[in-house]
């Protein structure tokens, strides 16, 4: 199982005892249960609903609950899951992960909505010292995506991979919404996508309305979905085979 991020609606408050519950719940399932963040999960927690928390305190809090166990397996057939935790350089980001099944090599990365983090938080109030700490958090997540991204496609291109899949919270393409946050992962994505020639899958959450399409012109072997939010009783099934030329086909399945 993957979880596109926002594991709490955008009005609940972002108290560890609710990152504490909705992560036992998951912790119930017989899959493993991955999870990359999204914005309702620590970005927007500055919110005067959701607490008027720190986000910054609330990720730190979210990566010690969501993220305690680098090295998840998958089964026993499966490699172990990857995470950049082994990364001297960008060792904090243990949010993400990276794993090879099916001979598809899958990759989240720690993308988010709320302009990926360079929407100001509490508004017009924040001061120039949270402005400094919140722009200093997005360059660093920033260059460790790409890194990780670029690791990711490396792995796909050395193992000889059928395909890549991305998944992240963040939906990159909304038509009239401030967007500078994501140039350089959609551009850098475009690019590696475009290298290495084979399917890319790239799944997105955020705005919670099914969706596929095609959306960076110069990589047309990367198509993305859009997965449905807590607005529908839906999820999606994705089925592979290396053999095949798409290598990817899906479902949208009601219910559990």
């Amino acid at each position: 199982m993957i979880h596109l991020g926002d594991i709490k609606s955008g009005s609940s408050t972002c108290t560890d005892e609710r990152f504490r519950s909705v992560v036992a719940l998951y912790e119930t399932f017989d899959d493993p249960f991955l999870i990359t963040p999204g914005d309702n999960d620590w970005t927007d927690c500055h919110r005067a609903n959701n607490g008027a928390f720190d986000p910054l305190d609330r990720l730190d809090a979210l990566r010690e609950v969501a993220y305690p166990v680098p090295g998840l397996s998958l089964g026993e057939r499966s490699a172990r899951v990857r995470t950049q935790a082994d990364d001297r350089r960008h060792s904090e980001f243990v949010e993400n992960q990276l794993w090879r099944q099916r001979e598809v090599v899958f990759s989240l990365v720690h993308v988010v909505g709320s302009n990926n983090d360079l929407a100001p938080w509490f508004g017009t109030a924040e001061t120039p010292e949270q402005r400094e700490r919140r722009l200093d958090e997005f360059q660093r997540r920033e260059a460790a995506n790409l890194a990780w991204l670029e690791r990711s496609f490396e792995l796909a291109e050395r193992r000889d991979a059928a395909a890549v899949v991305v998944g992240m919270q963040a939906d990159t393409f909304v038509p009239g919404a401030p967007g500078d946050g994501f140039t350089a992962v959609t551009e850098r994505l475009s690019e590696l996508s475009a290298e290495f020639g084979k399917p890319v899958l790239l799944l997105q959450g955020d705005t919670h309305s099914y969706l596929t399409d095609r959306p960076l012109p110069a990589a047309p072997n990367l198509t993305r979905i859009v997965v449905e939010g807590e607005t529908a009783d839906e999820w999606l099934r994705l089925q592979i085979d290396p053999g095949s030329r798409g290598v990817f086909s899906w479902t949208r399945e009601r219910g559990f």
